[in-house]
């Protein structure tokens, strides 16, 4: 739909640090080359039946569409990894 130039913001923290984005916030991570476990969780939030907020009048600022037809084109057919490569997060 577009391109936008973005600034990269990089976000770390100690122990138990959680960071919370937009579904259609661009994002990345580098490679963790330590020998600690990093855990990666997905929670989503939908508001009740009928109930409107502030990220309603975000979502509808957007102008794009919500779903996308491919969203794994680092993966082949069979599902084995066709790129190798993190061109998302370059810090």
């Amino acid at each position: 739909m577009g391109e936008a130039e973005t600034r990269q913001i990089v976000l770390t923290g100690e122990a138990g640090f959680t960071a919370v984005w937009h579904a259609c916030t661009l994002h990345g991570t580098q490679p963790d080359d330590g020998d600690e476990e990093r855990i990666s969780l997905r929670y989503l939030f939908a508001p009740a039946d009928g109930v409107r907020g502030g990220l309603h009048q975000v979502n509808d600022g957007i102008g794009a569409p919500w779903s996308l037809q491919a969203t794994r084109v680092d993966l082949d057919a069979a599902g084995a990894a066709a790129i190798k490569a993190n061109t998302v997060n370059r810090a």
